[in-house]
């Protein structure tokens, strides 16, 4: 009889807690900072925690949403001129970012014609990313003793790095790449490509090595490093196409954005402070997008506390992205709607806060020994997108053990393609 009401009341207790909000803690608010517009002066929030930080880490729930773009716009001009941050890393190629980097410097006069013609991937022909650049542009002209420098980290389509290295060897009076890196990691290589991938590689980095003296004699020494990363960035090319499984080019992808980022800090300077902008699934302290480490685990693996990564996640609205069977239906970006916030999901907790939109110290909460465990625990959160919808609205993560804070946005648009 004692057993049967046991089992009773764990039913019972069970069928309670599913019909209450997942995790609304009554502590969370204590740890909350609600804001309305996203700008340059909504950041308030973290003044007090970037004394000994020196690379901040913003993910973003969707590729295909305007407001993280201009929330990364508006991010990076607060670290600059509240925090000195000057460096800027985005989910993109090193060699193809280097002719936005010039543009934001003042180097090249179109930015719309280089989105269109230099720049491969969807998420950044966008009018919201025009303006992200504008926006630096602007600060760089008023700034032009410290400006901002925009570096890519990605690894898996080197063509820009290719020819910006064979320039570089052409005008140095010596032979270029004898390989096409015309194809992204995840397109068919045969072996015979891979190989000749291999040797072309292999041979100019012998070049470097050996005739570096010459090389720096007849260009400069920031040519020839600009050189050597772009080679770095083939090099990391080759060894990912040559991996037996899509898996193991995924993690090695990973490995290398950290690889990129470091070396590039090192590059920018000793004292150098960098804002690193990609998706949430990269920027966390955890294995989310493979079967190894991920480029923010590998971060605060190396950097320790000088690493501080945001989370972002949404409520109700549209972003833009592949659809989950894009295999089936075509491969056609197409609006994802959410109209509204399971009850029984974090995010729902999230959007009770204050808000419109709300900042949360995971950090803090996990500095409290009787709440620790309790946001660590993996939280169900109403799921974005990469470039490709999960084809779920929900997931299971662990977002308070994965990240320092995280950014709740009511309200989600689609972001604006270039036309």
């Amino acid at each position: 009889m004692r057993q049967q009401l046991i089992i009773v009341f764990l039913v019972m207790a069970s069928i309670s807690v599913s019909g209450q909000p997942q995790n609304c803690f009554p502590w969370l608010g204590k740890y909350a900072t609600p804001f309305e517009n996203i700008d340059n002066n909504a950041y308030s929030f973290l003044d007090n925690r970037l004394e000994q930080v020196s690379i901040v880490g913003f993910g973003e729930d969707t590729h295909g949403t305007a407001e993280y773009t201009d929330m990364a716009a508006s991010l990076m001009i607060y670290l600059a001129e509240k925090h000195n941050f000057r460096v800027f890393f985005i989910e993109n190629g090193f060699g193809e970012t280097t002719y936005l980097n010039d543009y934001i410097n003042g180097i090249l006069p179109n930015g719309e014609e280089i989105l269109k013609t230099k720049i491969s991937t969807w998420r950044y022909k966008t009018t919201q990313f025009l303006a992200l650049l504008n926006t630096l542009k602007q600060y760089n002209t008023a700034h032009p003793d410290s400006p901002i420098q925009l570096f890519g980290i990605e690894m898996h389509y080197p063509l820009e790095e290719a020819n910006k290295l064979n320039q570089y060897l052409r005008q140095c009076g010596f032979s270029p790449l004898a390989a096409a890196f015309d194809k992204t990691l995840y397109q068919p290589i045969s072996d015979e490509e891979q190989g000749e991938c291999f040797s072309a590689y292999h041979k100019v980095k012998t070049v470097l090595q050996i005739e570096k003296d010459a090389l720096i004699a007849k260009s400069s020494p920031t040519e020839y490093a600009y050189a050597q990363l772009y080679l770095d960035i083939i090099g990391q090319y080759v060894s990912a196409i040559n991996q037996p499984t899509e898996q193991l080019k995924h993690d090695l992808r990973d490995i290398y954005m950290e690889v990129n980022v470091s070396n590039l800090l090192e590059f920018a300077g000793t004292d150098a402070k960098a804002f690193l902008w990609a998706h949430n699934a990269h920027i966390g302290d955890w294995i989310s997008n493979g079967i190894v480490d991920v480029l923010g685990h590998q971060l605060k693996k190396k950097y320790g506390d000088a690493y501080f990564n945001i989370a972002t996640n949404h409520g109700t609205g549209t972003y833009l992205a592949f659809p989950y069977n894009a295999n089936e239906i075509g491969w056609k970006l197409l609006p994802q709607s959410r109209n509204t916030i399971d009850k029984h999901t974090f995010t729902h907790c999230l959007s009770t806060l204050g808000g419109p939109n709300t900042f949360v110290a995971l950090d803090e909460i996990r500095s409290h020994p009787k709440r620790k465990c309790a946001i660590e625990a993996p939280l169900t959160i109403m799921r974005g997108a990469g470039a490709q919808s999960y084809g779920s609205e929900t997931t299971v993560v662990a977002l308070g053990k994965a990240f320092d804070g995280i950014i709740y946005l009511a309200k989600s648009t689609p972001i604006q393609l270039l036309e």
